[in-house]
């Protein structure tokens, strides 16, 4: 519980015991985003920074800043502190890829397209760590359901093209995979006039959300 981690992490805090204090800190704040407490997430892992967190330390506290600002809208904010986290995260990793697609999406929100071309190079020619296929698969999908929301159908399908490469060496992708990928194929239907396509798809993007858990994307496009 967020509170507990908070509690002991305060308490190593005014001990001046500053490693403890950065650690627990840090499960406080993860607990928080867990439990959807977005600002809680935001504040605590602010206290975590302001206590000396470095390192991949500060990148991760900056990744759950990120990921929370991310929900909130606040893509400016998320901006920021996606590309402040993924100097400190190890390259190729499954957080670097997750961030690497909040921080995509927030710089084209925002109307930063060099950012954007940017981080679509970066997406395409670094690899997966082990254990990270899944999390570069999902940053390419979500980058290129984004380019479909902006009807820019080569881009799009350039990203496809790896995903649907890669795909095809794995008989069955992890659901969150299938939802992303299931994703950007139904908005590539729409964007081409099959809305009987895109309908067909969603039925489908909802149940692999829920088979992933992930019932806030479920219930977001149920809505």
């Amino acid at each position: 519980h967020p509170s507990a981690s908070l509690r002991i992490g305060s308490h190593w805090l005014k001990a001046e015991q500053k490693a403890q204090a950065i650690l627990w800190l840090s499960r406080a704040a993860a607990q928080a985003l867990e439990g959807h407490d977005l600002d809680e997430t935001i504040r605590i892992a602010e206290e975590a920074i302001a206590a000396g967190a470095s390192g991949a330390q500060l990148g991760h506290l900056r990744a759950l800043q990120a990921t929370a600002a991310f929900w909130q809208s606040s893509y400016q904010q998320c901006q920021s502190w996606a590309l402040s986290a993924l100097l400190d995260l190890r390259p190729g990793g499954a957080l670097f890829f997750r961030l690497l697609a909040d921080a995509f999406i927030s710089s084209s929100r925002i109307g930063d397209q060099a950012t954007v071309d940017a981080l679509q190079r970066e997406a395409v020619g670094i690899d997966a760590a082990a254990g990270a296929q899944d999390e570069r698969l999902i940053c390419l999908a979500r980058m290129s359901f984004h380019f479909l929301m902006g009807h820019d159908l080569a881009r799009a399908d350039l990203l496809l093209a790896h995903l649907t490469d890669r795909l095809s060496q794995d008989s069955v992708p992890a659901p969150l995979v299938r939802a992303q990928l299931l994703h950007a194929l139904g908005m590539r239907a729409a964007v081409l006039g099959d809305m009987a396509g895109y309908a067909e798809k969603l039925v489908e993007v909802v149940a692999a959300f829920e088979e992933a858990g992930d019932l806030r994307n479920a219930c977001i496009e149920t809505t």
